[in-house]
């Protein structure tokens, strides 16, 4: 089967006669591509298990229906973040719908080359790290909180300062920021991983 890194070096063409045909891998490899933009395109509250799974699926099934339209006048992985920009926003107009508030300008930002902080899929992530979201979420007041701090360890910016600063803007004390910390570190260790950065590594 193909590795990641031959899928990565393939050309353009290369990898949309391959999606076309139906390749297992090539399939594979682009429901993870499409995983990671999801990722990165939600914002906030929105950034979740099943928002992302929602935005990449719908991605997904929208470029396997367009794929032999696609002309090669921009790069592959441009046109599916295009994709990914639109079922972003479609997730994001519904939702403050619901709650009833006008629609941020930030909610989603279609950027062109955005960073793929994660190698592997959010899914993989959450489900390797979920003993250790469980024996912490009494520190918290909802789980959404907990993953804000995780996207900012994962991100390997996970000091002191950095720890305070997204407790403040979420409402915490100081102390109980550090304590929060803490007890996330001895979970992690506890299940058999030295920092949260190892998850992202296996």
């Amino acid at each position: 089967m193909m590795s990641e890194q031959e899928w990565n070096a393939l050309p353009d063409q290369g990898k949309v006669a391959l999606i076309k045909q139906k390749d297992e891998a090539a399939h594979r490899y682009l429901l993870a591509m499409l995983v990671r933009m999801s990722w990165n395109g939600l914002r906030g509250e929105l950034r979740t298990e099943e928002h992302v799974h929602k935005v990449s699926m719908s991605a997904y099934e929208a470029i396997w229906r367009k794929i032999e339209d696609f002309q090669f006048k921009s790069k592959f992985s441009t046109w599916c973040i295009r994709v990914v920009v639109n079922k972003v926003n479609d997730i994001v107009d519904s939702h403050y719908r619901k709650e009833g508030k006008n629609v941020p300008l930030t909610a989603a930002l279609p950027e062109e080359n955005w960073e793929f902080e994660l190698q592997v899929p959010l899914k993989t992530i959450c489900r390797r790290i979920w003993p250790c979201w469980q024996e912490v979420r009494a520190e918290t007041r909802q789980r959404r909180d907990l993953k804000v701090w995780l996207e900012i360890d994962l991100k390997g910016k996970c000091p002191q300062e950095v720890a305070d600063r997204w407790a403040i803007k979420r409402g915490y004390a100081n102390t109980i920021a550090t304590r929060i910390r803490q007890k996330l570190q001895k979970s992690l260790q506890k299940h058999g991983y030295a920092n949260s950065q190892e998850l992202v590594s296996l």
